[in-house]
Order: structure tokens, then C-alpha cells, then sequence
């Protein structure tokens, strides 16, 4: 079925059905893979910057829970962290705190995926994401300073 142009809408006149105005975008499409990589940063800087910073925070969040557990493990970790000894003798992290460690990772999850949705909903997805990036990082190195701090004094 095609498409009559509205008299008072603006298309610069150059599409005139549906057909024309997907095979156009089908054009530029194709005409935007063959340029190079230089030229299409240029063009889309914000996009590609904010796709960038999207994409670091998903690693992140899957190297959080992905790494978390792996923690428990290390020596370093273990002789700041370790509240109780095994059977040969070596201070290790007690089975109580790995669980509530590991499943407060996944409660926050939940409960920060629903609130999300929520904020979404109301503000947009770009805005949220972009406070949420923001609060983390106010809140993020603070708490790194303060920690290095206390292990320096």
C-alpha cells in the first residue's frame, strides 16, 4: 500500500511514496559502510561516544559479576579480607560472607533493574543512563581514595 505525501508535511520533496523513502535509506546506508572509519567518527562523534561509554559500562557489569567471586580466592584479598581460618591454617573469607557477597550482587541487581525501568519510563533511557554513569562516578572515586587512604595510614 503506498502512501499519499501530506501537503503540510516537510520531506524536502523527494520522496513522494514509502517505497522511495526505504530505498533512499537503503542508498545512505550503503553509501555509510563504504566510508572510512575516520570520516564516519567524525560525522556520528556523540553517537559513537556514547555507544562507547554504553559498551564499557556493560563490560563492567559483567566483569563485576563475573570477577567478584574470583576474589575469594586470591591471597591478597584473603589477608585483607579473611575473617576465619580453614583446616590447613590459612586465613580465608567464610562461606557466610562469599554467599551474602555473591547474592547481594544479584538482589542489587533486581532491585536496581526495576527502579530503572521505573526512571526510564518517566525520564527517558539517555538521561537515566547518563545520571546513573554520572553517580557512579561520584560516588566510585571517593569511596577509591578513601580506601587507599586507610590503607596507607
Amino acid at each position: 500500500m503506498e502512501s499519499v505525501p501530506r501537503p503540510d508535511s516537510f520531506d524536502a520533496g523527494v520522496h513522494s511514496t514509502q517505497q522511495q523513502l526505504v530505498e533512499a535509506a537503503a542508498a545512505a546506508s550503503e553509501s555509510e559502510t563504504k566510508l572510512p572509519r575516520g570520516e564516519l567518527f567524525k560525522r556520528y562523534r556523540p553517537a559513537a561516544i556514547y555507544s562507547g561509554l554504553l559498551s564499557m559500562a556493560l563490560v563492567m557489569e559483567g566483569m563485576d559479576v563475573g570477577l567478584i567471586n574470583n576474589f575469594f580466592a586470591h591471597p591478597a584479598y584473603r589477608r585483607r579480607f579473611g575473617n576465619t581460618y580453614n583446616v590447613d591454617g590459612d586465613l580465608v573469607v567464610s562461606t557466610q560472607w562469599q554467599t551474602i557477597i555473591g547474592a547481594g550482587n544479584n538482589v542489587g541487581s533486581i532491585l536496581g533493574l526495576l527502579v530503572n525501568g521505573y526512571l526510564q519510563s518517566r525520564f527517558g533511557s539517555r538521561r537515566v543512563y547518563l545520571v546513573g554513569l554520572l553517580l557512579t562516578m561520584i560516588s566510585g572515586y571517593p569511596l577509591i581514595i578513601l580506601s587507599f587512604r586507610a590503607q596507607w595510614s
